[in-house]
């Protein structure tokens, strides 16, 4: 995902009250150690905030992380 849509997703849901975090860092599934932006969250929030951002979401990739927490990247 694009650092500058990560960040407006993630803006979009402060303005709402809700915590979503920013890793601009983040190596996940089949991404051969290369690294790129991800936000940390329930998938729901993300895609509603993604939403709300006008973010298209049909390229995101997501990992489990456990509980209710995913990242999308």
């Amino acid at each position: 995902m694009k650092l500058e849509d990560a960040k407006k997703i993630v803006a979009a849901a402060k303005e709402d009250g809700t915590e979503l975090r920013l890793y601009e860092n983040y190596s996940g599934r089949s991404t051969f150690g290369e690294t790129t932006t991800g936000i940390v969250g329930s998938l729901a929030e993300i895609g509603y905030y993604a939403g709300v951002a006008k973010v298209p979401v049909k390229s995101f990739r997501w990992d489990s992380m456990g509980k209710s927490d995913s990242v999308c990247y």
